[in-house]
């Protein structure tokens, strides 16, 4: 492979070293040097391309680790957070609109505070008719299902984190 001859110097002292040329066409002119710059150029297109290939598997990766993180909080927050059920059944039941016939299951945990919760939503929204509230073994401490008769909504703890994932990876 031809190289080219540099001095580079270094301190005081001057010392060689040889810098590869890509091919072999002679740089001094007697040649015609357009393939020599094509493949140069096609070089550092590989090297752009392959540093973004990098870098959207660096961004999944990170995007991952935020997701972990901030579903490690979520959980940690929401067993603290005794209200955290209370606002999340006024946040839906208000964009349902609904002001009759709610049935909303949660956790035993959660149902646990059954009449501050009731409480609550009539202070919010009034007197609502046929309210129903009950306790459901498949829901993680802080997750509701709202059922009305024209509408269901999932809000189980599962289901809000896949939101934010999915809402995360569509980002990419």
């Amino acid at each position: 492979m031809p190289v080219i001859k540099v001095e580079k110097q270094d301190g005081l002292a001057v010392r060689p070293f040889d810098i590869p040329i890509l091919t072999d066409t002679p740089l001094d002119g007697s040649k015609d040097v357009s393939s020599f710059y094509s493949k140069f150029e096609q070089v550092l297109i590989d090297i752009e391309k392959s540093r973004n290939e990098m870098l959207r598997a660096n961004e999944r990766v990170i995007i991952e680790l935020v997701y972990r993180i901030a579903k490690i909080i979520l959980l940690k927050e929401i067993s603290v957070d005794r209200n955290y059920i209370i606002r999340l059944a006024e946040y839906l039941i208000d964009r349902l609109d609904v002001r009759d016939n709610i049935q909303i299951q949660i956790n035993h945990v959660d149902f646990k505070s059954f009449d501050l919760i009731k409480q609550e939503l009539e202070k919010k929204f009034g007197p609502l008719k046929n309210l129903n509230i009950e306790a459901c073994d498949l829901l993680q401490n802080g997750g509701c299902y709202i059922r009305t008769e024209w509408n269901a909504v999932d809000a189980s703890v599962e289901t809000q984190l896949n939101g934010i994932y999915e809402s995360l990876l569509g980002k990419l």
